[in-house]
C-alpha cells in the first residue's frame, strides 16, 4: 500500500494476482498480464505494436487505472516531491492524464513484482531540496 494510488483492496488485488511471482518470468509479463501495455500483434519477423485495450484485464485493472488517475490528477497542481513524482510530471508535459495514468499504472504492477521477488519495501526516492 505504499505505492503511489494502491489502497487497500488493490493491494489485495496485487498481491493475488502475482501470488509468489513464480508464475511470470518477468515484470513486463505481469504487467502484460494484467492489461496495462500494448497488445503486441506480431508475425514474420515485423513487429506491430497497437494500442493499451480497455476490455483486457480484470477489476485490477480498473482499480490500477483510477488510482493511477487520482495521483495524477493530484499532482497536476503541485510541485513534485520524489523522483516518481517528477518522471509523472515530466509525461504530463506531453501525455493525456490517461495516458499517464496508464503509464504509472504499468509501472506500479512493475514495481510491485519486484517488491514481491525481491522481498524488500517501496520507499520513494526524495527529490534534494
Amino acid at each position: 500500500m505504499t505505492l503511489e494510488g494502491v489502497g487497500p483492496i488493490t493491494a489485495i488485488e496485487l498481491l493475488s494476482f502475482l501470488g509468489n511471482t513464480s508464475q511470470f518470468s518477468d515484470a513486463r509479463g505481469a504487467a502484460a498480464c494484467a492489461g496495462v501495455t500494448p497488445t503486441q500483434h506480431s508475425s514474420g519477423g515485423k513487429a506491430k505494436i497497437g494500442h493499451i485495450p480497455k476490455k483486457r484485464g480484470n477489476t485490477l485493472r480498473k482499480n490500477l487505472f483510477l488510482g493511477a488517475r487520482t495521483v495524477v490528477s493530484r499532482l497536476k497542481h503541485k510541485e513534485a516531491t520524489t523522483e516518481k513524482e517528477r518522471w509523472i510530471k515530466n509525461l504530463l508535459a506531453k501525455k493525456s492524464v490517461k495516458c499517464v495514468a496508464i503509464a504509472l499504472a504499468n509501472k506500479t504492477v512493475r514495481t510491485a513484482y519486484a517488491l514481491l521477488k525481491n522481498g524488500s519495501t517501496y520507499e520513494p526516492k526524495i527529490l534534494p531540496a
